[in-house]
């Protein structure tokens, strides 16, 4: 008897349950150590079966970090439509963007601070069109605090833009990073109340 076809629902549930476990493995064993014989162990398929429904596991890495910038992206979005002024979506997408890395390390730490292959590394390769798409997903992000900026700041000159724009992102990653560092919580006995206080002057600092 013919096995009845899954439901596309079941089939993304699928998807992103192995997405889920490709993370876990990424960001505890490092992309070198992700394998689909190891991401069927942990999810009781497999590896064959994985294979039905990704390529490889590069696919797999760079869906999981698209994952992450459409998050991010539709976090951002969100407080831009309910913000009315430039001030207060700007201020709202800074609590977004951190709020986000701190509720998301496991994600954050693979879009942004992991040595894992990047776009650059795909193109050239049968990956470079999936990896491409990852490449528009993360740039929603930057175009949402690119245009909250320039709004801000008043600013004309695409050189000052992208400056004042790598400055604001630099400022935001070190305080996530710091944040979600074990070791600054063994070093700094109050760093809650100092992360959120250098937050509070990093916004001051647009007003």
């Amino acid at each position: 008897m013919a096995k009845t076809p899954r439901k596309a629902e079941e089939i993304e549930e699928i998807r992103a349950r192995i997405l889920t476990a490709a993370l876990d493995i990424i960001v505890s064993e490092g992309f070198i150590n992700l394998s689909m014989r190891k991401l069927a162990s942990r999810l009781g398929m497999t590896a064959a079966n994985i294979y039905n429904y990704f390529n490889n596991k590069d696919e797999i890495y760079i869906l999981v970090r698209a994952r992450g910038f459409e998050m991010l992206s539709q976090d951002m979005n969100r407080v831009y439509d309910r913000e009315k002024g430039p001030q207060a979506r700007l201020e709202g997408i800074i609590r977004s963007y951190i709020d986000f890395g701190v509720k998301n390390p496991d994600y954050y730490k693979i879009m942004f601070n992991g040595s894992s292959p990047k776009y650059l590394d795909y193109i050239g390769t049968p990956m470079e069109d999936v990896a491409q798409e990852e490449r528009k997903s993360s740039l929603k992000a930057m175009e949402i605090v690119l245009s909250t900026i320039k709004s801000v700041i008043k600013c004309h000159d695409e050189t000052d833009l992208m400056q004042h724009t790598i400055k604001l992102w630099i400022m935001i990653n070190g305080i996530v990073t710091l944040y979600n560092s074990i070791g600054s919580r063994q070093v700094f006995s109050k760093v809650d109340i100092v992360i959120k206080r250098i937050t509070e002057e990093l916004i001051n600092s647009y007003r």
